[in-house]
């Protein structure tokens, strides 16, 4: 299993690619990074980039990106994740999971547990000291880190996160519709699309309609995710109109829990409780500590998701932080402390984790 950087970007001596392609509103990705392999399913890598926070053996934050389950960048945390958790001494791996609807919610747990169990093998970061942590629809991962770590991680960071797929919201179609899309695909072919299933097929990484061209230039593109040799096709304009339309018709609890393995709906989300966080914390009598972000205006991942998961907690005695601003999702853009929401949000939430992780 290869642990080089797979990338000639990923050289940890300078940035991944010159400054001069940032584009405003998409910032280049933190430099001094190395990129590596940690399992390869079905011949699919799994990619993870590692961060150092300085020398030797820390404790660290392992991240998962948001993007809907179908989308979304492994490569590129939000831009005030790296320099503040490694500012404070951590160490930061962000991992790449097979998305969905290849991959199912099940798969992509499998990859945050292998993810985990590499880096405290092959990197210098102390497995008890984890900070497992993910925006909107990866904090699922980081939440049910909560139940499947071993060890189990010192703290949870839940950013505006999915706790509960079984919400009602999920199985509804958005009032907004949300459906513009960059190809000319057609209702028939996006429906077929969801319905894939080939493990070996599964995708890692899918930027954004506003993230490549002609949005931005494409040395922008690459200057963000930190890949010299990203390349935009139609396969990827594809992805991204899959990701709209799943969101838009409703389409991904049937993905992520399998659908077609059960008779009935009510079959699948009897099932899909062991893989809901807000389910399976009913159930218990411990988890980590818990620090939560969650904009109030929020309309794409609801409220109620954070606000239970964290009176769950409170009722059973574990040390929960929440953070609740006037704001929607992905509010948090901030990309350097002098900026005042990163100086209204950030300390708190590292000063809360440090508390109980070192």
């Amino acid at each position: 299993m290869a642990d080089a950087p797979a990338d000639p970007a990923a050289d940890s001596t300078r940035p991944a690619v010159p400054d001069a392609g940032a584009a405003p509103g998409l910032p280049p990705v933190t430099p001094g990074f190395t990129d590596h392999v940690f399992a390869r399913p079905h011949d699919v890598e799994l990619p993870l980039r590692f961060w150092p926070g300085g020398e030797g053996t820390r404790p660290w934050l392992i991240w998962f990106h948001g993007g809907g389950f179908v989308g979304g960048k492994w490569s590129t945390p939000h831009a005030w994740i790296v320099p503040a958790f490694t500012a404070r001494g951590y160490h930061v791996v962000s991992v790449g999971y097979r998305l969905a609807p290849e991959a199912s919610l099940s798969d992509q747990l499998d990859d945050a547990v292998q993810a985990h169990a590499w880096a405290v093998q092959h990197l210098p970061v102390e497995g008890g000291r984890c900070v497992a942590g993910g925006d909107s629809s990866g904090s699922i991962l980081g939440l049910l880190a909560g139940f499947a770590y071993s060890p189990r991680p010192a703290a949870i960071l839940n950013l505006y996160g999915c706790a509960d797929m079984l919400d009602p919201v999920w199985r509804a179609p958005p009032a907004d519709g949300g459906d513009s899309y960059m190809l000319n695909l057609g209702d028939e072919e996006l429906e077929r699309m969801t319905r894939a299933r080939d493990p070996a097929a599964a995708l890692v990484q899918c930027p954004w309609e506003h993230e490549i061209p002609p949005a931005v230039p494409l040395a922008a593109t690459r200057a963000h995710l930190g890949q010299r040799g990203f390349e935009v096709d139609d396969a990827v304009r594809r992805r991204i109109d899959l990701a709209t339309y799943m969101y838009a018709h409703a389409r991904l609890p049937d993905a992520l829990y399998r659908r077609e393995r059960f008779g009935s709906e009510a079959e699948m989300l009897a099932a899909a409780e062991e893989l809901s966080p807000l389910q399976m914390v009913q159930k218990v009598e411990t988890y980590p500590p818990t620090y939560i972000m969650h904009g109030t205006k929020d309309t794409c991942v609801p409220l109620r998701e954070s606000t239970e998961f964290a009176a769950r907690l409170r009722e059973i005695g574990v040390a929960v932080a929440e953070d609740y601003p006037e704001a929607g999702h992905v509010f948090d853009t901030w990309r350097s402390p002098d900026e005042d929401g990163w100086q209204r949000h950030v300390p708190p939430c590292l000063d809360f984790l440090d508390k109980h992780v070192k």
